[in-house]
């Protein structure tokens, strides 16, 4: 509909009531803060860096605090209902407890983690005793007066025997202490003269030296040990589960916290684009002109001095949108490409409406329109979706209305499900009068052996459909033709709307003309061009330039042809997703007939009917969507908005 006027609101206050003036500006969820300009005010910038920081710390604490402890949440439901939060109340009596659950869950955690890091430690540390339990002598002695001795270990099925055999004639005695399929655990004593060579004869045979020197004590001695503390962890982890779970039961008045703690966090951050002398702030955003009042009314109650003016010359405010109830649904879309320029048009009402059309015929079926439809306007509100995600939703539920409507025009009813359940799981393989009275469902739906779809059927006369989808291509561009043409003329360039635009408008007007009057459309196709050479050139000052010029003008209708043949893509979308349903059902019914083959059929259509649904919203969503994007907004439409975005307090978990 249109760009919302903004007006240019200067606050002073005190600065101890800056966060005060912050605070009652959220509330009205109106005003958007801007940087104020150093040069303009001649004021120092508000320091706050240490507050913010403070902010962010808490605000991560809180966040942190309720990933651990979502897990171990007994609340039911899959969405949970947002939270009245009266900050005030709040913070004089449940603030302190909510901030220690929330220091008592990262601590808990903390302690978890080093709880499990000193398990897998003794675990590995059990792993490595296991094999000398029946040793008995402390691990860490290496050596006494006279001897030397080794532990360790050779490849799993080693034959010792001949390891002894080598051993025989040096001073050593190797004894086996465990065997496994991991390894031959041994002990080794040896002479001290004969180390050096005893060490060679066990290398060459694959021996590993175990990493014993840190048992002091015996292996049976230090494994209970290990085991005990093992035990105790487990113990304390399980102890430190039940606790998380305890803290858990703090969830709601955590993420009460955690939108009070943001919402600081958003005053931090705003207050930062303040100015300020040694006794005042200055604060400068910007707000709707129809919001005014009310922002004067709460400013009113402060100690502070205001006023409102109009944007000054080179600023650009932030673009707020304004649209009836359907088109607010799609703005969204407008959104994703780029914000109207400040003070330019706002297309979504005209775009909504083809955007409206053109999804339906890219995905033009009863079955899946209605499925798109009850989930747009059923989900949002049975899970309490915020205003920006269910304005998505209900676009693609109105999507939804759109391709049920088509589905009718164009016999699409989860493809050709009511030809497919007649003919193979029916029997109704004739055309009769008979055969289809004897199903007055389908008949009256003109879906029976013998109806047709109202309009045509897309797979059986496609060279009609793309028609139809050019059609509609020539009024979608036309419509953003006629756009300009307006804008043009508002704009007080009147001979540049009548020559630029209006003489394309003839030209097409003439060319359609051509099939109830050849004379009179050829005359305004001749008129339209010579419209455009004589002016094309406009800008050029000498004639011969300016008359090349006017036949280079010309040339966009190649740039029109090529837009209108990108409306082909309904044809293509339209197609795919009837062929793709067309195969599921004939899938599902391919099989046998009666009870049976309607179980086969509902558990292939359960399955491929939702990937086709899934993957041709998807498709349908994207190429509508560049319809828009280029043919239709490469018309008229002037890019580069700021989207308004007021402070507001945050809503994540509650209602404030």
């Amino acid at each position: 509909m249109s760009v919302s006027t903004m007006r240019k609101l200067s606050v002073f206050a005190p600065k101890d009531r800056a966060d005060a003036l912050i605070h009652r500006l959220m509330r009205l969820r109106c005003v958007q803060v801007r940087q104020v300009d150093d040069a303009e005010s001649a004021l120092a910038r508000v320091n706050c860096e240490a507050q913010r920081a403070d902010a962010e710390r808490r605000v991560a604490a809180v966040n942190e605090a309720l990933e651990i402890l979502a897990k171990f949440s007994e609340r039911k439901g899959f969405v949970q209902t947002p939270k009245q939060l009266d900050t005030e109340k709040f913070k004089a009596e449940r603030y302190e407890a909510a901030m220690q659950a929330v220091e008592d869950a990262i601590a808990t955690r903390q302690r978890e983690n080093e709880c499990r890091a000193e398990l897998a430690a003794l675990t590995g540390r059990l792993h490595v005793l296991a094999p000398w339990l029946t040793y008995g002598v402390p691990l860490a002695l290496e050596k006494t007066k006279n001897c030397e001795l080794q532990l360790g270990s050779f490849p799993a099925k080693t034959r010792l025997a001949e390891i002894t055999d080598a051993l025989a004639e040096h001073c050593a005695v190797l004894e086996s202490v465990f065997s496994d399929d991991d390894g031959e655990y041994v002990s080794v004593v040896c002479h001290q003269s004969d180390a050096a060579a005893v060490q060679r004869v066990l290398g060459e045979r694959g021996f590993t030296k175990a990493p014993l020197k840190e048992f002091s004590e015996l292996p049976r001695t230090e494994y209970e040990k290990a085991k005990q503390a093992c035990d105790a962890l487990q113990t304390e982890l399980e102890q430190i589960k039940q606790r998380l779970f305890g803290l858990a039961r703090m969830l709601d008045d955590i993420e009460m916290l955690f939108d009070l703690e943001s919402s600081e966090l958003t005053v931090a951050t705003a207050k930062q684009k303040l100015a300020e002398t040694d006794y005042l702030v200055l604060l400068q955003g910007w707000a709707p002109v129809g919001r005014v009042d009310k922002i004067a009314e709460a400013l009113s109650a402060e100690e502070c001095a205001f006023e409102f003016e109009e944007p000054a010359e080179g600023e650009e405010p932030p673009v707020l949108l304004r649209n009836n109830k359907f088109a607010q649904n799609f703005e969204w879309v407008v959104g994703m490409y780029s914000y109207p320029k400040y003070g330019t048009y706002d297309p979504t009402m005209i775009m909504s409406i083809f955007y409206f059309v053109i999804f339906g015929l890219m995905f033009a079926d009863v079955g899946y329109g209605v499925l798109l439809a009850l989930g747009g306007f059923l989900i949002p509100p049975a899970i309490k979706m915020r205003d920006g995600m269910r304005r998505t939703f209900n676009m693609f539920g109105y999507c939804g209305i759109a391709c049920a409507v088509c589905g009718v025009i164009f016999g699409g009813w989860f493809g050709d499900m009511p030809y497919a359940i007649m003919v193979n799981l029916l029997g109704l393989y004739e055309t009769t009068d008979a055969a289809i009275a004897a199903v007055p469902f389908f008949n009256g739906l003109q879906l029976s052996l013998g109806g047709e779809p109202i309009m045509l059927n897309p797979l059986s006369n496609p060279m009609a459909f793309l028609v139809v989808s050019l059609g509609i291509g020539a009024v979608h561009l036309l419509a953003g033709m006629i756009v300009k043409f307006v804008l043009l003329c508002k704009d007080k360039q009147v001979f540049a709307a009548i020559f630029d635009v209006g003489s394309w408008l003839i030209i097409f007007a003439g060319i359609g003309v051509v099939f109830l009057h050849k004379i009179a459309g050829i005359v305004m196709v001749v008129l339209g061009v010579l419209m455009i050479i004589c002016t094309a050139g406009r800008s050029a000052k000498n004639p011969i330039m300016k008359f090349f010029k006017g036949l280079l003008g010309l040339y966009d209708a190649i740039n029109y042809a090529a837009d209108l043949l990108s409306y082909s893509r309904i044809l293509a979308l339209g197609l795919a997703s009837a062929v793709i349903a067309q195969v599921v059902n004939m899938v599902g019914t391919m099989f046998v007939s009666g009870i049976p083959g309607f179980l086969i059929l509902l558990l292939v259509s359960l399955i491929g009917h939702t990937v086709n649904m899934a993957l041709n919203v998807l498709g349908s969503f994207v190429h509508t969507s560049r319809l828009q994007y280029l043919e239709f907004f490469g018309k008229f439409f002037e890019d580069g908005g700021e989207a308004f975005v007021p402070i507001a307090p945050s809503d994540r978990y509650t209602d404030q």
